[in-house]
């Protein structure tokens, strides 16, 4: 169990952990988002793709996937920490 000053250091941490991955999550389905697009550039350096596959194999890289199901499950569990803690 946790108590006052304990707690409230639990609470501001957990609760900025969960923004943090929140606003990384966002930004790699906006990151995404914007691969789709018509014609689409890279979303960073805006660097035009010569062929559709190169933006398939971009969006299908096993490293993005795997971070945003990876954010997923954090973001879950960081929650459900966060209630045990109220």
């Amino acid at each position: 169990m946790y108590y006052g000053a304990q707690c409230k250091r639990l609470c501001c941490l957990m609760c900025s952990t969960r923004g943090h991955l929140t606003a990384v999550e966002y930004m790699f389905k906006k990151y995404i988002e914007k691969l789709r697009t018509h014609d689409p550039a890279c979303p960073l350096c805006h660097r035009p793709f010569d062929e559709q596959t190169e933006v398939d194999e971009l969006i299908s890289e096993a490293r993005i996937t795997f971070i945003i199901e990876g954010l997923d499950n954090k973001l879950n569990l960081s929650g459900c920490q966060l209630g045990k803690v109220y």
